[in-house]
């Protein structure tokens, strides 16, 4: 079976037994968006059924890679129901996973350009329009809404009349809450929120990250923003905002106090829409990081990861490493040669071994196999070392 990333139809192929498989209920499965289930796949896929979508129109040029959130459709999976966002007619649409059976659409007033997320039979998802939506699972029903910015003022924006404060940090779900942010101008300001998942009211919000004062990659400071544009991330209790182009924001995760964004941490250019993270550590475009501080540990990508094992691309070569880590304070070097207390990331190895040549972008790690795409959208499934 061959599957393009951004080919149409939406295709599902799937055994007889996956029917039964575990939810997938956000984005890369979960709020540390890991990828990871403990479910088995079977090496044997038959296609199921097609869903016709048109091709999908993005925010940014096809060249700003760290920008490409919705070059795709990104489907998430509960209660035995596909829901799909789209960008072009602005709704959520839930159709039966085991038939594709369309189920029903809500409509926002503005592109839906993140993958939802499910808990408690509900759906969150942001849109264009500036607003986070909570809809009932079973039948699209309106639950409650909340607008992310300031008022409802529109501009235009990718051809379509948007809000001044679209909502782009796409929802994470923990503990009964749901954050997301508005905003992508910081000098219009930025607006990150922690709202009740039940009821729909504010928990925290932080509109004052929009601008900071920040040391810049030329190692002086000078005032830049947070530019919510991405899937927020939680690892333990601090918030991740990725920021697109550039470095992502972290934020407390119970008060709303913007901890970091270190902009001169990171090469220009690097940044990203997804953050994977672990328990001390998260990881953005190539760069593994303490999450506590930003601190950067190595040149290294995270692929997928849940609780016992995480999977680290490196050289060329996938490396599986424990999970929990450990930290432990050091005295090292800075970039400027001058000694400082640093935080070194204890992240034990397990095993190496090489990828096919066939395995260029992994998707999901299962208990015993990755599955991965080549560069055709060919999908492969790769057996891990015991």
């Amino acid at each position: 079976m061959r599957i393009a990333r951004i080919s149409l139809p939406l295709a599902l192929a799937l055994s007889a037994a996956a029917l039964h498989a575990a939810d997938w209920p956000v984005w890369r499965a979960d709020a540390q968006r890991g990828a990871s289930t403990s479910e088995s796949l079977a090496n044997d896929l038959h296609l199921q059924w097609t869903i016709d979508l048109p091709r999908p129109q993005t925010a940014w040029p096809a060249d700003q890679h760290d920008l490409q959130f919705d070059a795709a459709y990104e489907p998430i999976v509960a209660q035995g129901r596909l829901f799909v966002p789209s960008m072009i007619h602005d709704c959520v649409a839930a159709y039966d996973a085991k038939t594709g059976k369309p189920l029903w659409r809500f409509f926002a007033d503005g592109p839906i350009r993140f993958a939802p997320a499910y808990a408690d039979g509900r759906i969150y998802f942001v849109s264009d329009d500036g607003h986070l939506y909570c809809v009932a699972a079973n039948d699209g029903a309106l639950v409650w809404k909340f607008r992310g910015g300031p008022s409802d003022r529109r501009l235009l924006g990718n051809g379509r009349l948007i809000s001044a404060w679209p909502a782009r940090g796409a929802p994470a779900i923990q503990d009964g809450v749901v954050y997301f942010a508005a905003g992508v101008w910081p000098f219009m300001g930025v607006f990150v929120h922690a709202v009740d998942a039940a009821t729909g009211k504010p928990v925290w919000t932080n509109s004052g990250s929009g601008s900071n004062y920040l040391v810049q990659p030329h190692n002086s400071p000078a005032f830049a923003g947070v530019a919510p544009q991405g899937y927020l991330t939680i690892s333990g209790d601090m918030l991740i905002v990725p920021g697109g182009r550039g470095a992502p924001a972290v934020f407390d995760r119970k008060s709303g106090e913007f901890l970091y964004c270190h902009v001169g941490g990171m090469n220009k250019g690097q940044g990203g829409y997804g953050v994977v993270a672990g328990d001390h550590w998260c990881c953005v475009d190539g760069s593994l990081c303490v999450s506590k501080t930003g601190q950067p540990v190595e040149q290294a990508t995270v692929v997928a990861a849940d609780a016992d094992r995480a999977l680290v691309l490196q050289s060329g070569a996938l490396n599986a490493r424990r999970s929990t880590t450990q930290l432990k304070s050091i005295t090292a070097r800075n970039r400027r040669g001058e000694q400082e207390q640093q935080t070194q990331l204890d992240f034990p190895s397990l095993w190496s071994a090489e990828l096919p040549a066939e395995a260029k972008r992994i998707f999901l790690q299962t208990p015993t196999q990755v599955f991965a795409a080549d560069v055709t959208g060919k999908i492969c499934a790769v057996t891990l070392p015991s």
